[in-house]
């Protein structure tokens, strides 16, 4: 079983599990028993192995599992985290005032929580496209003076497991695609 990235309390901590959950979603998908994702298991081969699995896609899963490593050894501060913030779950309390619901109960960097909405769009089930998310990244960094590469590498990680609950189906292959498209960033690389 994979290290978990962020500490949270019962299942849901289980989304953290990078190195063995998203493993775990292709190889149910092989096998036909896709439980853990909404995706539509499609004709392609499907890694049978967790070696296979870590290679599949050209190694990104394999590459967001070491900067996930190297996240995890460089983690300075834990927090509470909200672990599904984006703005279907942020709702407008009138006097109240903002209102985050359904909280996933974890513990981490502080930087994770912002890594999710960085692929939110206003289509419904769709993803930020990877320049979007990039250019996001930047001024969200910029914004809330976060370190860059480490917001880019959670965001590296997030997208690589939506692509593995998602395989098959049209936002698992965009969120591979964002993968692709911010490992090769310079930032990244320099975890």
């Amino acid at each position: 079983m994979g290290r978990l990235f962020l500490r949270g309390i019962g299942d849901e901590a289980l989304f953290g599990c990078m190195s063995a959950k998203v493993m775990q979603c292709c190889l149910n998908a092989e096998r036909g028993r896709a439980r853990c994702c909404r995706w539509r298991v499609t004709r392609e081969k499907r890694p049978r192995t967790r070696s296979e699995a870590a290679a599949h896609a050209g190694g990104i899963y394999a590459d967001a599992v070491a900067v996930l490593d190297r996240l995890l050894v460089t983690t300075q501060t834990q927090v509470p985290l909200h672990g599904d913030l984006h703005h279907g779950n942020l709702l407008d309390a009138g006097v109240r005032g903002w209102l985050a619901i359904d909280p996933k109960g974890l513990e981490g960097d502080p930087v994770f929580d912002y890594a999710i909405m960085l692929f939110v769009t206003e289509v419904q089930d769709g993803i930020a496209a990877p320049h979007q998310v990039i250019d996001r990244a930047q001024r969200v960094a910029t914004m809330a003076q976060l370190p860059l590469e480490r917001l880019l590498g959670w965001s590296q990680c997030v997208a690589a497991q939506y692509a593995g609950w998602f395989h098959g189906a049209p936002m698992g292959a965009g969120m591979l695609d964002a993968a692709r498209v911010i490992s090769e960033q310079s930032s990244v690389r320099g975890l």
